[in-house]
């Protein structure tokens, strides 16, 4: 299997281990994932090397997800995060190619997660396209040295009245 898109599963709380069965590289194909309109999802116990080819990641309208992502998706290229108000971070973790640091993230979409905070760092090197909606209030410095190959960029905050 290379996508797998749960939705609308609004009585589940948690995923553990049960979601990976006997083994801790239950899905050793897939290269995409999708969590959306989870409503009483509230915490992901990731199994280290479960996602071993992961490029895609999409949580969208998960409002009581706690915590943090997984950090070992090292092959992750998509990120997207709308409308997880409680999620506060993700640490990419960076690869490791001939001694230097890298990770393969190349596009990142953030939307109405005031809790989040971003580690704008090294690991976000590969990144070509990076938006930014309402929320993200622990963005406070943006050095565009650390982005080299970065061709879009949108930092949107919507005031409200």
């Amino acid at each position: 299997m290379k996508e797998l898109r749960i939705e609308g599963l609004d009585e589940i709380v948690r995923i553990d281990a049960d979601f990976y069965g006997n083994s801790s590289s239950s899905f050793p194909s897939l290269e995409t994932l999708s969590f959306n309109d989870m409503k009483e999802w509230e915490e992901w116990e990731c199994m280290r090397g479960a996602f071993p080819r992961l490029q895609s990641l999409s949580l969208m309208h998960c409002p009581k997800l706690k915590g943090h992502l997984p950090e070992k998706l090292s092959h992750l290229k998509r990120l997207i995060i709308e409308y997880c108000e409680q999620l506060v971070g993700w640490i990419p973790r960076a690869v490791e190619v001939e001694g230097v640091s890298n990770s393969p993230l190349e596009y990142m979409r953030i939307d109405c997660c005031p809790g989040m905070n971003i580690p704008i760092n090294h690991c976000f090197h590969f990144l070509e396209e990076f938006r930014i909606g309402d929320g993200c209030d622990s963005l406070t410095t943006f050095p565009l040295d650390l982005f080299p190959k970065l061709c879009y960029l949108e930092l949107e905050v919507v005031a409200y009245r």
